[in-house]
């Protein structure tokens, strides 16, 4: 996100909070399409997406003043949109957590890029990782957030986060190839 986004930002949630509903509807025409996108990476459902995007808005809307630092408002929404779709999924008995990984065996090829000439087929490969690996790989390659913002936002250990995306990307390059 670009700097005078995160400004922009800042100032629509403050205006938000004191009720104007201009500022409120400019956060959401910002943030609808990139939170749908990383609510259906979750749901894999397009349907119960759109739902609980509604549903997420309307608890924002109800909640925007919890909010104590405005520039903490994507990773408040994207936490919110987070503990919404995982609650459905609960609900339907779907959503297995695997929270161990092993951490040593990180090789530093960190490199920041995922780079495929193939859009379509990436968005199919996502699908094969596990939830908790295709959460932080749209978090960080999609949103941009920092692997700080992504421990917020999934409450985990930043460790866990690298972890999660050092395997996904070896997953996703392994099965590009394929």
């Amino acid at each position: 996100m670009k700097k005078n986004e995160r400004i922009d930002d800042r100032i629509y949630v403050i205006q938000a909070q004191l009720g104007d509903d201009d500022a409120f509807m400019k956060l959401v025409d910002h943030y609808s399409a990139r939170l749908l996108y990383y609510i259906r990476r979750l749901l894999e459902d397009a349907d119960r997406s759109d739902d609980v995007l509604q549903e997420v808005w309307l608890i924002v809307y109800k909640k925007i003043n919890t909010v104590r630092d405005a520039s903490a408002f994507s990773v408040w929404l994207y936490h919110t949109a987070r503990n919404r779709a995982i609650r459905l999924l609960r609900d339907e008995s779907r959503y297995v957590f695997v929270e161990q990984y092993d951490e040593s065996a990180l090789i530093d090829d960190d490199s920041e890029s995922l780079l495929f000439d193939d859009i379509n087929k990436l968005h199919r490969v996502l699908k094969t990782l596990s939830p908790e690996q295709k959460e932080a790989v749209v978090l960080r390659f999609f949103e941009e957030m920092s692997y700080r913002q992504i421990s917020e936002i999934v409450g985990c250990s930043i460790g866990t986060v690298r972890s999660r995306i050092h395997y996904a990307k070896q997953e996703l390059r392994k099965k590009m190839k394929e």
